[in-house]
């Protein structure tokens, strides 16, 4: 192989190689692009479902919160006899 033979295959040769790089890089970025886009779409739907669901169990939680308050729970309970063990066992059970 001569010289001249060389450089023409290096003249087809380097802008293939150039060009392949430069596709690679623009298909991977699309690809990145695009499962971030996938996974920000996916995180908003679970960020719909699931944001009633939390906010029911905060309620739950205020009630519960409400319902275990020494002074609330005392007053809407009556004791049912004199022994202080079975009120407090009562008390324990509503909780």
């Amino acid at each position: 192989m001569d010289a001249s033979k060389l450089l023409e295959i290096l003249a087809y040769t380097l802008p293939a190689l150039i060009t392949g790089t430069v596709a690679y890089y623009f298909f991977d970025l699309h690809t990145k692009n695009e499962e971030g886009r996938r996974r920000f779409l996916l995180n908003k739907e679970a960020q719909k479902d699931a944001l009633p669901l939390r906010l029911q169990a905060f309620e739950r939680m205020v009630l519960f919160l409400e319902r275990i308050n020494p002074t609330k729970l005392l007053i809407r309970l009556t004791p049912f006899s004199s022994d202080k063990n079975d009120y407090e066992n009562y008390v324990i059970a509503q909780i």
